[in-house]
């Protein structure tokens, strides 16, 4: 009887330890997703303003895209002349997706261009910081991947980019103007307000959460509108896309 009570109990323990592992492999599983890297949430409202078409084929194609993404590093474009290489390496990634398109190869190749082209809008969008405070820069971009869902998002610029590539110039001087004015609010509360450690969750009231809302925002609708102008350079099909409004 003894061992039989001894073997039951065995049998709880070893139950309890294996329902124990369980929930820390969910827990697990569920803080990776909560901290799901900032560019692929973009580009998943990116999305939302694309065509059925490119939605349909892009749905397929989800991993290539995360490949693209990984592929372009950010540790190196936290000061300003480096942004100015990235300009130059998005109007030639752009200008090789739409040759890419038009011949016809496994979408795959594309989808990693398109990841590589979110990845490049965000770091574009990121505030310009010192050599020596890159890393304030990187913990901001975590921020933003790991407060996504709580951001609301908010439509700046609903219009397509005109066809040439000037008009694509045009769109990343916006851009630069626009970063050098975050900047400056960047510099105010980086000191105080970015911890090394960054938090899972932001205060809402508080000055980064409202920088890094603002980056995200603009950040997708430069994405979806640089997809928007290789889609349409291509010859893709724009049936379906969503009519966005934009909001003051």
């Amino acid at each position: 009887m003894f061992r039989s009570i001894k073997i039951a109990c065995g049998q709880i323990l070893g139950l309890a330890l294996f329902c124990t592992t369980a929930f820390a492999q969910q827990q697990l599983v569920a803080t990776t997703e909560t901290a799901k890297s900032a560019s692929f949430a973009i580009a998943e409202k990116a999305f939302q303003w694309m065509p059925e078409s490119f939605r349909r084929v892009m749905s397929r194609n989800m991993d290539s895209l995360r490949v693209g993404i990984s592929e372009v590093r950010t540790e190196r474009f936290g000061v300003p002349f480096e942004r100015l290489t990235l300009e130059e390496d998005v109007l030639k990634r752009m200008a090789a997706t739409v040759s890419r398109l038009q011949s016809r190869p496994k979408f795959s190749e594309a989808a990693k261009d398109f990841g590589a082209l979110t990845q490049m809008m965000l770091l574009l969008n990121l505030p310009e910081t010192e050599a020596d405070s890159s890393d304030k820069l990187l913990a901001l971009k975590d921020v933003i991947g790991r407060n996504s869902q709580a951001f609301r998002i908010v439509v700046y610029d609903a219009s397509e980019i005109g066809g040439s590539r000037e008009e694509v110039r045009n769109l990343l001087e916006t851009v630069r103007q626009r970063r050098k004015k975050l900047s400056e609010r960047f510099d105010e509360v980086q000191a105080t307000h970015i911890p090394s450690a960054a938090p899972m969750t932001l205060d809402p009231r508080s000055p980064l959460y409202g920088i890094a809302a603002l980056v995200y925002s603009h950040a997708i609708n430069d994405t979806a509108r640089a997809w928007l102008w290789i889609w349409r350079s291509a010859n893709g099909d724009m049936a379906g896309r969503p009519s966005l409004q934009p909001q003051p």
